[in-house]
């Protein structure tokens, strides 16, 4: 799993970004009523996650030749085991897309519900390990079933509504729903690419 360490941190900024701008073009979505913790702004998710995530994996074994000399000079602490950060790079962002699904209509309605779907196809790009990429697909299939039944996220039955009282323009709904499929779409592309890329240079170093 070292080796996918690098191709996720970098696919970690991407993700942030694509639910960025995949909100943009959306009205102000927030859990009317629910757990304090995800009441509020939609982006307001996505920072957390991008530095748990992208600590985890930069700090860990496999990348310590690169920031080890500038903290402990060299020697000391040998960083997080690079599974750690794999697996937190798979928990919080099915979970936190799976946020942006329900806040925006549920499975069938939210411009976000690709990005959910496809993101055990990051794990399967970058060549995890069968084991990983099955946990991943199954806390997906959990996350987007959740997420399709109203209220299925909060404390309370109450279903999760825009902000907004007024509608989302369509114009505005399918810019956001463009957006986030050709997005996740590229960025399974891109993970193959990585791990293609990963093999290639295995293969040369042999």
């Amino acid at each position: 799993m070292e080796s996918a360490v690098l191709p996720l941190l970098t696919l970690q900024f991407f993700v942030a970004a694509l639910l960025w701008l995949g909100a943009l073009p959306l009205p102000e979505a927030r859990l009317s009523r629910g757990p304090a913790l995800v009441q509020g702004d939609l982006t307001r998710l996505v920072l957390p996650v991008v530095l748990i995530v992208c600590g985890l994996l930069f700090f860990s074994s496999p990348l310590a030749a690169v920031w080890r000399p500038l903290i402990h000079g060299g020697g000391g602490w040998g960083g997080f085991e690079p599974a750690l950060g794999i697996r937190v790079f798979t928990a919080l962002n099915v979970t936190v897309t799976a946020v942006a699904v329900a806040a925006t209509g549920g499975t069938r309605r939210s411009p976000f519900t690709p990005l959910l779907v496809l993101l055990p196809g990051l794990l399967w790009g970058v060549g995890l390990p069968r084991s990983e990429l099955l946990a991943g697909v199954v806390l997906t299939v959990v996350a987007t079933g959740v997420a399709s039944v109203p209220g299925g996220l909060p404390a309370d039955p109450s279903p999760w509504e825009p902000s907004k009282e007024s509608a989302t323009p369509p114009f505005r709904l399918r810019l956001s729903r463009g957006i986030v499929l050709a997005g996740a779409l590229g960025l399974v592309a891109l993970s193959f690419w990585f791990g293609a890329a990963e093999g290639t240079a295995h293969v040369t170093g042999l």
